[in-house]
């Protein structure tokens, strides 16, 4: 049987452990409520710091957190200094800067502040022009602009660069073996539909609107993945309970999805264990489904489960280090963990937390291979580093 050992989050301050066995995780008063070699932790039963996490069992060291300032902060992960180490970079919404906290060995470094020409609303991040280098696309309501540098985020704007008004939407694709990476971006028309464009960097920096569509819906660049088997990266964009597949730079429609009540996360992961990546997503009732994809745009719906609260984001990543994709999930009541056993999932465990999360991430920053979990809040500008103990 798959063990389970997930820490106990509280405000974001880990606590304990418990996993699959009979008391393990079990409310307690005392050691002698606990199974043997079961220690009482914060009122809950678990072994926390015996040092003999097997494979297939997830226990947090305790959390440090990091304050950004007052307001909540979108997270987008990348490799800024081209270190092998992953950074992080943040927008509170409506401000003026960036924030880029570096990855090493043994963590995250003290915040660094990009300045932009504008409050942003919208961040990606990504290599946009292929040229080795970090790019950075921001967006208010009115305009996209492009900033880039040689892996320090130094910004380059010219009148070449204000290219889109009433942009609502970024995404920044990464390339594959025959696509260029690319950017999309977004923006609602007045008869209640998206339009959806493609943005190319040409040399200079110069920002260059390439193919483009009108879609029905207040549409959102949810994703990218590979999933049609031609190594060209697909678009997830979401309406409502739809999901639209857009391939590639050209974006040439494809298949649709739909779901029962209104996407709010969708990931793109081989959820199955077949070799083909799947469509998995959350809805606003909390439902996770996996559409299983046959690699040639086919896809069968298989069964899911349902996570608690209000989802706002999710993540797929191998916590436990048994190879298969876990899901962590943040909602207004945390964290919740989802573990894959095989060619589905087990049963979800919410990590308790007096403070709603607003998004989630799975990294490593180096110095092991052991994943961090990353956590951002809902209400204030926090950022919690949760990482795996051996």
């Amino acid at each position: 049987m798959l063990k389970r050992r997930i820490g106990v989050l509280l405000g974001f301050t880990l606590s304990a452990c418990f996993s699959g066995d009979a008391t393990l995780g079990a409310v307690c008063s005392q050691d002698s409520d606990c199974g043997a070699g079961q220690t009482c932790t914060n009122e809950i039963c678990g072994r926390c710091g015996d040092g003999a996490a097997q494979l297939g069992e997830l226990c947090f060291e305790p959390g440090t957190q990091i304050d950004l300032g007052p307001d909540p902060v979108v997270l987008r992960p990348h490799d800024v200094d081209n270190d092998a180490v992953v950074d992080l970079v943040t927008l509170a919404p409506g401000a003026g800067e960036l924030l880029v906290l570096r990855g090493n060995a043994s963590g995250l470094s003290d915040p660094e502040t990009v300045a932009l020409p504008l409050l942003a609303q919208h961040l990606a991040v990504g290599d946009v022009d292929g040229d080795g280098a970090t790019d950075a696309l921001v967006a208010d309501a009115e305009s996209v602009w492009f900033g880039s540098g040689a892996g320090t985020l130094v910004f380059s704007f010219g009148d070449e660069a204000l290219a889109w008004e009433n942009a609502s939407g970024l995404l920044a694709v990464p390339g594959s073996a025959v696509s260029d990476p690319f950017g999309v971006a977004t923006r609602a028309t007045a008869n209640g539909e998206t339009e959806v464009v493609a943005l190319e960097i040409e040399a200079g920096a110069t920002l260059r609107i390439g193919a483009g569509l009108t879609l029905p819906g207040e549409l959102r660049v949810a994703a990218s993945g590979q999933l049609l088997g031609d190594e060209t990266p697909e678009i997830v964009l979401t309406a409502g309970p739809t999901i639209t597949l857009v391939t590639g730079p050209e974006l040439e429609l494809g298949p649709e999805l739909t779901l029962a009540a209104d996407v709010v996360a969708v990931a793109i992961v081989d959820a199955t264990g077949d070799g083909a990546a799947d469509v998995l997503t959350a809805d606003a009732l909390g439902a996770v489904v996996v559409d299983a994809g046959d690699g040639e745009g086919g896809f069968v719906r298989r069964e899911g489960f349902t996570l608690p609260g209000t989802v706002t984001a999710m993540v797929v990543g191998d916590l436990d280090r048994d190879g298969d994709r876990d899901i962590a999930a943040a909602s207004d009541l945390g964290i919740t963990l989802t573990l894959a056993r095989g060619s589905g999932y087990g049963d979800t465990v919410a990590l308790p937390s007096d403070e709603a999360a607003t998004d989630v991430l799975v990294v490593s920053f180096g110095g092991d291979i052991l994943p961090e979990l990353i956590v951002s809040s809902a209400t204030e500008g926090t950022v919690s580093v949760l990482g795996v103990r051996p």
